[in-house]
């Protein structure tokens, strides 16, 4: 409540609003953290706060059983801004303004600011900004524009595959069909029908190598880097991010987003090598101690909203993200600073392990 009268109690043209016309009744439309099924008046959202946000939609089948693949583009929203989309019929997508007749984009935000839409537009989720903000803080306008795909919207696909569920699990073969039951729902899948000659829908994410030694180490240099992943991080951070590592953050931050709300496939694999490489880094931990305490507090977030079938035996099963974080927190000793061994502990406890002890912290 207190964040709501916040933004109330600012000027009213400074919050921005997503105005959407002719959305037909019954489709899912999600903003960030929260979706609802349109009526027949809706119009969009007003009262957003500027900033970055996720807008999404999904059609349902009319006739029952999986509907539409999901649909998402990330917006960077200024201060009192109007976005303007319309519904194709034709299409069964949104026509984003740069599209449109500009004359017509032009009458329609000068109604939005004349209140000539208010009454049909949703209010902003407050109660989720909060959460909303500590998931996507990283993520710049210029990100965006780097990693989104020519067509700007993040999709999803609707039949799993036995290689996309999997996920790092040794399935039991008598279980294969209650795993697949399980997993059929909310999770990302493969594109495994798209022609892959055609890059418009797919997101330019930065190449996460899995080993990167320089030629002229030493047989005691080939043993650190295999063993330890900072080289691979520095010299990836230095080349694809301009030695800007909180923009490695942003991305970690953009593929989970995708994953999440997006349920895009290739978004999960990025935001698993990525969560994975730092996970690895020993001498980084140590040289880069403002980063990486910044991760520790955006994975902590981020397992929070992983959904709990991907802890599920969670001390048999080759879960990657068990494996991830075991190896990060064995690397935090007694001479790390106490934020940090704060931070990992949190990490530990969120995961609720069911022995404690297999982790060393």
């Amino acid at each position: 409540m207190w964040l709501f009268q916040t933004f109330i109690n600012m000027n009213y043209f400074t919050i921005a609003t997503v105005l959407c016309l002719d959305v037909p009744i019954g489709i899912e439309f999600g903003i960030d953290y929260q979706a609802w099924v349109t009526a027949k008046e809706f119009k969009g959202i007003k009262l957003v706060p500027p900033g970055v946000h996720f807008i999404y939609h999904c059609v349902p089948n009319k006739y029952g059983g999986e509907g539409s693949p999901r649909k998402g583009i990330f917006v960077k929203l200024g201060l009192n801004e109007v976005i303007v989309r319309k519904w194709s019929i034709e299409l069964e997508d949104f026509i984003e303004e740069n599209q449109l007749d500009p004359d017509e984009v032009e009458r329609y935000k000068l109604g939005v600011k004349n209140y000539d839409f208010d009454r049909y537009l949703g209010l902003y989720p407050f109660e989720s900004f909060k959460k909303w903000k500590s998931m996507s803080s990283h993520i710049s306008e210029s990100l965006i524009l780097k990693l989104s795909p020519k067509s700007r919207i993040i999709t999803s696909t609707t039949k799993p595959t036995k290689q996309t569920l999997d996920i790092n699990y040794n399935i039991d073969e008598n279980r294969e069909d209650e795993f697949y039951k399980k997993f059929s729902v909310g999770i990302p899948v493969d594109i495994s029908n798209q022609d892959y000659s055609d890059t418009f829908n797919f997101i330019k994410y930065t190449e996460i190598p899995e080993k990167f030694i320089p030629l002229s180490s030493d047989p005691k240099e080939l043993t650190l880097y295999n063993f330890d992943k900072s080289y691979i991080l520095e010299s990836l951070v230095l080349a694809e991010y301009n030695g800007n590592y909180d923009e490695y953050l942003g991305e970690m931050e953009f593929a989970f987003i995708s994953f999440l709300l997006g349920q895009s496939y290739e978004s999960f694999e990025q935001w698993k090598k990525m969560l994975v490489l730092i996970c690895g880094c020993d001498k980084a931990s140590k040289d880069k101690e403002e980063f990486f305490l910044e991760f520790l507090k955006i994975i902590y977030e981020q397992i929070k909203e992983v959904p709990n079938e991907y802890f599920e035996d969670i001390v048999t099963s080759e879960n990657f993200i068990v494996l991830a974080l075991r190896e990060l927190m064995e690397i935090v000793t007694d001479d790390y600073p106490e934020t940090i061994k704060n931070a990992v502990k949190k990490l530990q406890d969120v995961l609720k392990l069911p022995n404690p002890d297999s982790f060393y912290v």
